[in-house]
This record gives C-alpha cells, sequence and structure tokens, in this order.
C-alpha cells in the first residue's frame, strides 16, 4: 500500500521543525499511516476502541470481524448476548447496530463524506449516537486522510507526550508546531509509544 501523498513532505517539514519528532520519524521511517477503504469499518473499529487499551481493542475487533462479516443488514441481526460474549460493552452493541441501521436503511451515506469539507464531515457523525469528537477525528484521518488532524483528547497522545516532550501541558504549542501535519505527528507518537503502527 502506497503512502498518502503529502506523508513524505509532512515527515521532511516536521523533522525541520521538531528535534523530538525527528528522532521518532527517524526511527519508524517505514511506518505510515495506511488509508482505510472501507468507512464503516474504520468506525466499528473506532467504536470499538474507545476508552480501551490498543491491545484489547484488536483483540476485540478481530472477533467482532469474524462473527459479523462488516456487513451491516448481517450485524443487526446478530443478539447482543453474542457481541457481549465477544468482549463488547452493552453501549458499544448499541452504537454499533444504530450505525449499522444507518448505513443499511442509507439514512447515512459514509462513503460521501470523503466529500465534504472538514468540518460538514465533523458535525455529521458526532451527531450519530456513540460518536464523539475522538471516533470522528479517527475517521478524518484514515478515512478521509485529512493531514491536520489533533485529537487532542486521545490518551494515547497524551501519554506520548509525556513520555517523549516530557510534560503533556503544552499540547496547544506542539499542535501549533506540527501544523499542518498534526495526523503524521499524532501516528508517530502512537507508533512510538505501542509498539506497533495503528489502523483504522
Amino acid at each position: 500500500m502506497s503512502k498518502p501523498i503529502f506523508w513524505n513532505q509532512a515527515c521532511e517539514d516536521l523533522s525541520k521543525k521538531d528535534k523530538v519528532m525527528k528522532l521518532i520519524i527517524k526511527k519508524y521511517n517505514k511506518d505510515y499511516l495506511i488509508e482505510s477503504k472501507n468507512p464503516f469499518k474504520t468506525l466499528c473499529r473506532s467504536i470499538i476502541s474507545q476508552q480501551i487499551s490498543t491491545t484489547a481493542a484488536k483483540s476485540i475487533y478481530e472477533r467482532f470481524e469474524s462473527i459479523s462479516s462488516l456487513i451491516p443488514q448481517k450485524i443487526i441481526k446478530i443478539s447482543d448476548y453474542k457481541f457481549r460474549e465477544i468482549g463488547l460493552s452493552k453501549q458499544k452493541i448499541s452504537y454499533i447496530k444504530t450505525l449499522s441501521e444507518k448505513v443499511n436503511s442509507e439514512k447515512i451515506d459514509l462513503v460521501k463524506l470523503k466529500t465534504l469539507e472538514t468540518e460538514k464531515t465533523f458535525k455529521t457523525l458526532t451527531e450519530l449516537k456513540g460518536i464523539g469528537p475522538w471516533t470522528a477525528n479517527i475517521f478524518l484521518m484514515f478515512y478521509c486522510l485529512n493531514s491536520n488532524i489533533f485529537p487532542s483528547n486521545d490518551l494515547g497522545l497524551i501519554n506520548g507526550l509525556k513520555k517523549f516532550y516530557g510534560n503533556s501541558s503544552q499540547i496547544n504549542t506542539i499542535k501549533n508546531l506540527w501544523d499542518p501535519w498534526c495526523s503524521v505527528g499524532t501516528f508517530y507518537i502512537w507508533r512510538a509509544l505501542d509498539g506497533e503502527a495503528l489502523n483504522y
């Protein structure tokens, strides 16, 4: 899979103006954000990942994909009990089924969201049950390939800034430093913190 068209330029710019990021990019220079080709998958996976560890989210998502085949019509018919068995909470089951119903009934066109302005896509997504700013930002990063998303409420990003920059209190300063490549900076913080490249 090819890199996003902006990736090399972003890495070059970030390396010039951020000494910490320069070292991280150099260490993980073979890794890059992989574009999602399936918006429904991106939303389901990000909903599953809400407020749990990366390892737990990956395990639950793999089981979810196995029993649902990522088919909205099939997801609607699967019992809540079966979803609970694979580790999904009652709330997340509700969120995913609500999303599946809207996609299945064509009340929302997830593919079309990629063609809208960032603010419009964000607003449309956050009006859906169970999709808050974090999940919308993941969608904008991985499906829409927006180069300048900074999920300031992401625990991994906050912990990464503490680890690599000494603290997270200067979050707005770092956001301004990374602009217009916040998605790239965020990706590499996640990569360095988690030990593997995240995909949604």
